[in-house]
Order: C-alpha cells, then structure tokens, then sequence
C-alpha cells in the first residue's frame, strides 16, 4: 500500500474520531489546521479524541509517546505520529 493511501485512510479517521469528539460536522479540514485553534479541540475533547484513537488503530498514546502528543499541533502531525505506530 503506496503512503499516500495509508495517509489517506488515516486522515479520513481521525477527521472521523474529530467530528465524532466535537460532535460537529461542518469543521473544515486541511493537513495543517490547528487542532486547537483551526478546529477548536479542547482538553476534554483532546482526552476523548486520545481513547478513540488508541481504541480505533490499536496503539498506546499514553506509552512512552503521551509527551509526544501533548506537542502535536497540526492534523498533519498527528497523522505521522499514528503512522510511526504501523
């Protein structure tokens, strides 16, 4: 499978995990939206959207990698770093 598609796949996920978090389904998405201040997570949402994500591809944010994610920023960094997982 070329990286393209697996970033695809991954991104139409996690857009899935957001909208299904913020319960909102006219955010717009672009690879470098801000997850807090383009798409407006906050903490417990960013807590919810972590439990989906470790629930949907079977991985272990809270690991070794939580101080990892706590500086992700972007959908495109987030993305990455569940790439890494694979």
């Amino acid at each position: 499978m070329s990286e393209a598609l697996v970033d695809e796949k991954i991104k139409a996920r996690m857009i899935k995990i957001i909208k299904k978090v913020m319960v909102n389904d006219e955010i717009e998405f672009h690879p470098n939206a801000d997850l807090v201040y383009d798409i407006g997570i906050d903490s417990l949402e960013t807590s919810e959207m972590i439990m989906e994500i470790e629930e949907v591809f079977n991985i272990d944010v809270f690991g070794d990698d939580f101080d990892a994610f706590e500086n992700l920023t972007t959908l495109e960094q987030l993305i990455d770093l569940i790439k890494t997982k694979f």
